[in-house]
């Protein structure tokens, strides 16, 4: 039996109350847009130029000298990178998020980016794509956190690794929706590309997807334990990916691109 009927309506609408936030990510989806176009929009928004313009003086992109066009900051770190800053603030205007939380979301944003290369898969769509990963989540949080919490206290009484289907089954059983389709609704209603909304309605899958995407976000979901625990005693055959090489290298990209977000100000809006 359905415990409630979980409502998109507030995600789905949050251009009206993000506005900045929000246009930039919907401009940047439109491929006719130009720098000079997003910086405009986001000039409007004091913490969101900020942010790009300290993304692009971080030695995460390894320039010498100092960014302070707005415009020229774009062009350097890229629209895919712009884009994640803004929706990383539309998803805190949402709903307040725990420090834990605003990590897990890093650590599974940069195990995507270092494994996109793997998978032959953009690197821009992989941040995207990892640090969206949780909104069905969020939003299930936010309208039934009885249900949540309750639901979080049965599947740590579960192994690890049946976690996740079980999770999908919970959540479908009472709602009639999983998080990972709520996650593809809202990012098909935010206008982002079709790739990636259709990847993270199949990072849970119970069998391997065959999208590159798609598996990259899964894998990195499942590293991003592993990230933040500071445990390079990988075990091979815990995550048998067979286009993986590196494992370390991968694990320590995705610690350093964390250690770059701790600059920005995008994570201040906590509960």
């Amino acid at each position: 039996m359905r415990t409630i009927d979980i409502d998109l309506k507030e995600v789905e609408s949050l251009g009206s109350r993000k506005a900045v936030a929000f246009g930039v990510v919907s401009l940047i989806n439109d491929e006719k847009s130009e720098n000079k176009d997003v910086a405009r929009i986001a000039n409007s928004d004091p913490n969101l130029s900020a942010n790009i313009l300290r993304m692009a003086n971080s030695a995460y992109y390894g320039l010498s000298g100092h960014v302070d066009d707005l415009q020229f900051a774009i062009s350097v770190i890229g629209f895919g990178t712009v884009r994640f800053l803004a929706t990383a603030a539309v998803i805190q205007d949402f709903v307040p998020i725990s420090r834990e939380a605003w990590q897990r979301y890093l650590a599974t944003a940069g195990a995507a980016i270092q494994l996109a290369p793997y998978f032959d898969v953009d690197q821009s769509a992989a941040l995207n794509g990892g640090i969206t990963l949780d909104i069905g989540e969020l939003v299930i949080a936010k309208q039934d956190p009885y249900g949540y919490l309750a639901r979080k206290r049965e599947l740590e009484k579960l192994p690890m690794e049946a976690r996740e289907m079980a999770a999908i089954e919970m959540e479908s059983k009472a709602y009639g929706i999983s998080h990972p389709e709520i996650l593809a609704r809202v990012l098909k209603s935010w206008k982002f590309p079709r790739d990636l909304y259709e990847a993270v309605e199949q990072h849970h899958l119970a069998y391997e997807p065959n999208e590159p995407l798609a598996r990259v976000l899964r894998h990195a979901a499942r590293l991003s334990g592993i990230v933040l625990g500071r445990d390079d005693q990988i075990e091979l055959e815990t995550f048998p990916i067979t286009e993986v090489t590196d494992y370390r290298k991968v694990i320590r990209g995705a610690r350093n691109f964390m250690d770059q977000m701790s600059h920005l100000s995008i994570s201040g809006r906590f509960g």
